[in-house]
């Protein structure tokens, strides 16, 4: 239970610091938050959704 919680607890710091980002610094590049391979994750995920 421990070891579940802390990684939501992660995962909800990391978006309260997108939320937090976007809206102080809207034209920041992703790369500052995001690592390359996650970057190119998210564009890849977004490809699939638009054939659908």
């Amino acid at each position: 239970m421990i070891k579940w919680a802390t990684i939501l607890a992660a995962n909800a710091m990391r978006i309260e610091r997108l939320k937090y980002l976007s809206r102080q610094s809207p034209q920041l590049p992703a790369s500052v938050e995001f690592s390359l391979y996650e970057v190119q994750a998210l564009i890849l995920l977004k490809r699939g959704e638009k054939k659908r």
